[in-house]
């Protein structure tokens, strides 16, 4: 239990000097490979084993939960940079170059404006059925350029569906 209150002291000063999150992880590293490592060398009954996690298995247990989080979040941190690179759709602002063109008659009008174009870009909204009603409002909420649309319809579709 001491060990593990130590290591969230040596997180939370890493938080708190802004240290990078390789840096961070640094001195945990440490801490976790000498604590596993007196945990394998001395006696079950030594009192520096007990204060250092005692059983070696936990520690090497509680070792490959972490390396796997550290492993998501690096593969997470992967995924967005790449998503984020700067490419032929290069942001200009909040907006892409495409999506300038394409809302360029929403952001002139004095009503709408570049700020909230950039609001219905950021909205999320749930359209619960897809027939009738709900199949325009969702083409002029695309038109619109809101941001996330989620659709919800249990209906099957049906050759006399197809007509309207």
């Amino acid at each position: 239990m001491m060990l593990f209150l130590i290591a969230i002291l040596i997180w939370l000063i890493g938080m708190r000097r802004k240290i990078t999150f390789w840096r961070s992880y640094a001195p945990l590293i440490g801490l976790w490979m000498v604590s596993l490592a007196i945990s394998l060398i001395l006696p079950e009954t030594s009192q520096i084993r007990l204060f250092f996690g005692g059983d070696p298995r936990v520690l090497i247990i509680f070792g490959g939960l972490a390396a796997l989080a550290t492993l998501y979040w690096f593969a997470l941190s992967v995924i967005r940079r790449r998503a984020t690179e700067k490419g032929p759709d290069a942001m200009v602002g909040p907006f892409a170059k495409f999506e300038l063109a394409r809302y360029s008659r929403h952001i002139l009008l004095r009503e709408i404006g570049g700020a909230g174009q950039a609001r219905l870009k950021a909205a999320k909204l749930l359209v619960i059925g897809a027939g009738g009603l709900g199949s325009p409002a969702l083409m002029y909420l695309a038109a619109a350029g809101v941001g996330t649309i989620g659709v919800i319809d249990d209906d099957v579709v049906e050759d006399s569906n197809l007509a309207r």
